[in-house]
């Protein structure tokens, strides 16, 4: 959980979510006025990306703010949503919306050596 909240404090906002697909920073009222399209964007061809449609982030690790949210595990081995998915704003200060499980994963890391 540590690694990953440094990864993204220093990762980009600009990648894969609602604010990309609206073209501007939603807040939070703006994203639920824009439920209805977002279900229409979903029901036509998903709000998913293919990894590596933004420049990769922080030590070149792609989407870690956008397409899905990734479980961490904590000190205490507890499971924790961690970064934005495609149905998260992209504004750092609102307080985090678990978004559908559709829109939930996992991050595989390999280090080189």
């Amino acid at each position: 959980e540590e690694e990953m909240e440094e990864w993204l404090s220093k990762s980009s906002t600009e990648e894969n979510t609602l604010c990309y697909w609206a073209g501007y920073n939603l807040n939070i009222d703006e994203a639920e006025e824009l439920e209805d399209k977002i279900k229409e964007l979903e029901g036509k061809r998903g709000l998913l990306l293919p990894v590596g449609t933004f420049s990769p982030s922080f030590e070149n690790i792609y989407d870690l703010n956008g397409n899905v949210s990734e479980w961490c595990l904590d000190k205490e081995n507890k499971g924790k949503l961690k970064g934005l998915s495609a149905r998260n704003i992209c504004d750092k200060r609102e307080i985090f919306k678990a978004p559908p499980k559709s829109y939930i994963g996992f991050r595989v890391v390999v280090e080189k050596k």
